[in-house]
């Protein structure tokens, strides 16, 4: 059963039910309604290489759909949601939604903003670690990531070396910090504090200008490129493999002098 409650200008709570399985929201359709999960549980997953991607799973009392918040009336959905078992969902109409928020001071807007868009950054993490796990389960592993490792198989040194990567399309001056813990001539292994993802997006493909000293003068630039992505052993630290996409003759040789046993 619906149950409506309505003011003069629109509804203020509206609750529906879902049968296990339903579709409640799509990615890449146009909505602007949130949702609160009364009872029951919602999947929130997305597309990727043609099949369904797990995010999360949120239970009674967590929001989903909060990115209309964020974005245009006409904005499609980042991700999709269904319900995994018999849910019931209150609908927040999104006038009501945007009336509160306007009365917020600029300061909570500017922190809420903030928020929802390192969300989105996160949530394209997630699906991206969900990725990797499947493959991983599958025994598949994509053609370049093939190739890249067994080119690394060949000769790898174990290292400890600071490194500053920045994103290839961003400014000079946005430098983030890692850590090189094995170095070859195609590629290396970096450790990175998970927080470096939520301002700048970490996915395979993303590409990095890097720099690292192999020795105290000895000075190593690349563009580098993320082939895979896996959780660190510490907590709150991620492990990028990253295959070498651009490297001049002479940090070639550098390289090349400093792999020699």
């Amino acid at each position: 059963m619906n149950i409506v409650k309505k003011t003069k200008n629109f509804p203020t709570e509206v609750r529906l039910d879902y049968d296990k399985g339903d579709l409640i929201i799509k990615e890449g359709d146009f909505g602007i309604s949130i949702y609160k999960i009364i009872s029951g549980q919602v999947e929130i997953f997305v597309k990727s290489n043609g099949r369904d991607v797990k995010v999360a799973t949120q239970g009674p009392g967590m929001i989903i759909g909060g990115m209309a918040l964020l974005t245009s009336d006409y904005s499609p959905r980042v991700a999709s949601a269904r319900a995994v078992e018999d849910s019931i969902l209150e609908v927040w109409h999104p006038a009501m939604i945007k009336s509160a928020f306007k009365k917020m001071p600029n300061i909570f807007k500017f922190i809420v903003g903030q928020a929802l868009k390192n969300l989105i950054r996160l949530n394209k993490m997630a699906s991206a670690f969900s990725l990797e796990k499947e493959i991983d389960e599958d025994d598949k592993t994509q053609e370049s990531s093939d190739e890249w490792w067994a080119e690394r198989k060949f000769y790898r040194k174990k290292v400890n070396l600071e490194c500053e990567y920045v994103p290839i399309d961003s400014p000079e001056e946005i430098k983030l910090k890692g850590q090189i813990k094995d170095i070859s001539k195609g590629g290396v292994l970096l450790e990175i504090n998970a927080l470096n993802s939520v301002e700048y997006p970490h996915l395979p493909g993303n590409k990095f200008r890097l720099s690292t000293y192999l020795k105290r003068d000895v000075e190593l630039k690349v563009t580098s490129q993320i082939v895979n992505i896996n959780e660190g052993e510490k907590d709150r630290m991620l492990c990028l493999g990253m295959a070498f996409k651009s490297i001049s003759h002479e940090n070639e040789k550098r390289l090349g002098f400093f792999l020699m046993p």
